[in-house]
């Protein structure tokens, strides 16, 4: 099993979207996973950061419930096979889950874990059996992230995460008509179909909107021409 850690939460800035470059040209999240993703057969897991100063130019910045959403999402969606949270309890300097007293939270970032965490539960077998490639799929949007995954039996999905923290997204993926015939597209987490359209030119329009940090499975009957 690999096991590497992803503190890129920093200076209130910089996150799974913005990714840090004043110490350096480094790869946005969702790049270092999927060359994690791509080298190895081994199973990885990562370490997210769930800690951090509340201070404008705090290194560590404390992650915003929808940043940590965010980060599990593009973690499924690149084939992670578990997820570590790390936290320094240490409420004096605005680092802390709960209340070192009543262990009540304090600030949301337990319950959006549970939201993601039961998403991944309820799915678990099938995400984990998905593996990268398959649909060439397109997304104008540059806060969505989107990746193509495909089951043995060979069906294919999408994963789209909205990579932003602050605000919703309304946009649309894009799958070119002339390579592909695409008649379903439904949501595997609301079990709701989404429509198909086809644009003026020529591509096949999915509607997709994703709160901030939010994170979608969509199952497809995609057949190459």
């Amino acid at each position: 099993m690999r096991l590497f850690r992803w503190y890129g939460v920093k200076k209130s800035f910089y996150d799974a979207l913005h990714n840090l470059k004043y110490k350096g040209n480094l790869l946005p999240l969702a790049d270092v996973m999927r060359v994690v993703d791509a080298s190895s057969e081994t199973p990885w897991w990562i370490v997210l950061p769930a800690f951090g100063g509340n201070q404008h130019e705090a290194y560590f910045q404390n992650p915003s419930p929808a940043q940590l959403k965010g980060m599990m999402h593009l973690s499924m969606a690149h084939g992670a096979a578990g997820i570590l949270l790390f936290q320094y309890q240490a409420p004096a300097r605005g680092s802390a889950l709960v209340d070192p007293v009543t262990l009540k939270h304090l600030d949301g970032k337990l319950v959006a874990a549970g939201e993601v965490a039961a998403l991944i539960t309820r799915h678990a077998e099938l995400i984990r059996s998905l593996k990268y490639g398959g649909l060439d799929v397109r997304c104008r949007n540059p806060y969505i992230a989107v990746v193509p995954r495909k089951a043995p039996h060979g069906k294919l999905y999408i994963y789209a995460v909205n990579s932003g923290a602050k605000s919703s997204v309304s946009t649309r993926l894009l799958v070119w008509g002339k390579t592909w015939d695409l008649g379903k597209v439904t949501s595997v987490f609301s079990g709701k179909d989404l429509k198909i359209e086809t644009d003026k030119e020529g591509y096949l329009s999915i509607p997709l909107k994703l709160e901030p940090g939010a994170g979608d499975l969509l199952v497809t009957d995609a057949k190459r021409r």
